[in-house]
């Protein structure tokens, strides 16, 4: 899902519908969760709404693996047509997003990817070098 900023939406019964499950689903999922900021409501390229949060913390990413994976453990889509279970995304640089679809709107959530550091990378190269 591409983070281009668009334009802010108007919530309607179906988006707070949304961001209420999609909280209860991350929170409920799995013990010790990683916190996630406040749901931030847009649209996607087609116009269709998203909400979108970052977790973060110790393990971020790592939860939101889990959470794409065990999607039998807690529901996160109504059924409805259009729904999907959540998968995980790196199609943005620096990211890794879990995303969904739930009674008609997107929902996302995303960690930074970890960088190494160039001293970890020249340690790295330096051993491969050695061996």
């Amino acid at each position: 899902m591409n983070s281009t900023v668009q334009p802010a939406l108007t919530e309607t019964p179906s988006t707070l519908r949304a961001r209420r499950d999609a909280a209860r689903a991350w929170y409920s999922h799995q013990p010790a969760t990683p916190a996630i900021t406040a749901w931030t409501l847009t649209g996607t390229p087609s116009g269709q709404p998203m909400l979108t949060a970052q977790v973060y913390g110790s393990g971020a990413r790592e939860a939101l693996h889990r959470f794409a994976s065990e999607a039998s453990e807690c529901p996160r889509t109504a059924g409805g047509p259009g729904d999907q279970e959540p998968l995980v995304d790196f199609t943005e640089p620096g990211r890794v997003m879990c995303v969904w679809r739930t009674g008609g709107v997107w929902a996302c959530l995303w960690a930074k990817e970890p960088t190494a550091s160039p001293v970890v990378e020249l340690a790295g190269s330096v051993a491969g070098r050695a061996a």
